[in-house]
């Protein structure tokens, strides 16, 4: 009977040590973008880099393709540029998971999970798939995710009005606030036509511009155009502009006003400590959670390709930064009157307008909201 407990004991404790090697091994993930720099690309390379803190045992590695040129941007040469990185990728058996950030990746990665079918896919952001060969015959080793940009502008719109109707200390009576957005597209405009629509509703005047690209080389001109804003009196400035939209940050510095980032907590990703104090917060699709999402799913053996869902805000796909900073600038009733959001929505989903949807109505609406004098 001693001799049987023994063995029991052993063969329990054996079991207990395979049972916490388990749990302590982690998956090899990589995450291949065009850029590591960039609030857009920023949100994702944190993210992906956070997993081996969560997730003890885990090795991530993140490597930068390239950015391509607005000029020369085609699904032809997008999956030309990117295509040998994801063949060098699988081809080594080496990762878990594979995960691409951008629009523009896209291509490169629907060829490589089609000749590669046991390997696992993620993209991050999925957008831009329609009438691809991913829309019409899914894939059961990609998973991806769509959001609703108009789901981002509206919450921006909703708190920019909270602020220059507050009596936050750098906040003018004016009810004045400005948008810079990288190029004037259908697709971008969507951030800013559910801000518009909110600003509208309360009376609030938005000032309009674009940097014409996402680069940083035109960040200095970004300022131009973010300080003439705030000469203005416009109070806050939100920049979907990528890389070009930290000149907002700069022009924030120098005028005293108030900034709102993009994509990620930009508080995090600017270096610039007197820049990063303008911002109030940041708007972003959650790319965090819904890395950390696919990754739990990968390493519990559930996940499912072959679904590309849209989601926003009523999904929980839809943040901001509410960080420290965010709660010593704002007021009590502003972090109050967000969270309502929040709680309201859940419920009874908030109409929100779609400049894809209603490009006339588009027009309409930047009329309403625009200067006046």
């Amino acid at each position: 009977m001693k001799k049987l407990m023994s063995l029991l004991l052993v063969l329990a404790m054996a079991l207990c040590s395979l049972t916490f090697a388990s749990a302590e091994d982690g998956l090899n993930v990589l995450l291949l973008v065009p850029s590591t720099e960039g609030s857009y690309f920023s949100a994702s390379v944190l993210a992906v880099k956070d997993l081996e803190t969560k997730y003890p045992g885990t090795t991530t590695e993140t490597i930068a393709m390239g950015a391509i040129p607005m000029d020369k941007a085609s699904a032809e040469y997008e999956l030309e540029t990117y295509m040998p990185f994801l063949e060098d990728a699988c081809a080594s058996g080496k990762y878990d998971l594979i995960i691409t950030m951008g629009a523009e990746c896209n291509a490169a990665l629907i060829a490589a999970a089609q000749k590669y079918p046991e390997q696992k896919f993620f993209s991050a952001d999925l957008q831009g798939i329609e009438g691809s060969a991913l829309e019409t015959d899914p894939l059961s080793n990609v998973y991806g995710l769509m959001y609703k940009s108009q789901d981002i502008g509206y919450l921006a719109g909703y708190v920019a009005c909270l602020v220059t109707t507050s009596d936050m200390p750098k906040a003018n009576a004016d009810k004045k606030v400005g948008v810079i957005v990288g190029i004037d597209a259908p697709g971008l405009n969507e951030y800013i036509g559910s801000f518009c629509q909110v600003c509208e509703e309360q009376g609030v005047t938005v000032y309009i511009d674009y940097a014409g690209d996402f680069i940083a080389d035109i960040a200095p001109q970004v300022a131009e155009k973010a300080a003439a804003m705030y000469a203005e009196g416009v109070d806050v400035i939100w920049q979907v502009a990528g890389s070009a939209g930290s000149g907002v940050f700069t022009a924030a510095k120098e005028a005293g006003r108030y900034a709102f980032g993009v994509d990620c907590d930009q508080t995090l990703t600017v270096s610039d400590p007197d820049e990063a104090a303008t911002i109030v917060t940041s708007f972003y699709a959650d790319y965090g959670a819904a890395i950390d999402s696919v990754f739990a799913s990968v390493l519990d053996g559930t996940f499912v390709g072959g679904t590309y869902p849209l989601v926003g805000l009523n999904e929980g796909f839809i943040g901001y930064a509410h960080n420290d900073q965010f709660m010593a600038m704002t007021t009590q009733d502003i972090q109050d009157k967000i969270a309502a959001l929040y709680d309201s929505v859940k419920t009874n989903p908030v109409e929100i307008f779609s400049v894809t949807a209603d490009p006339e109505g588009w027009e309409t609406l930047k009329l309403a909201v625009s200067p006046k004098d």
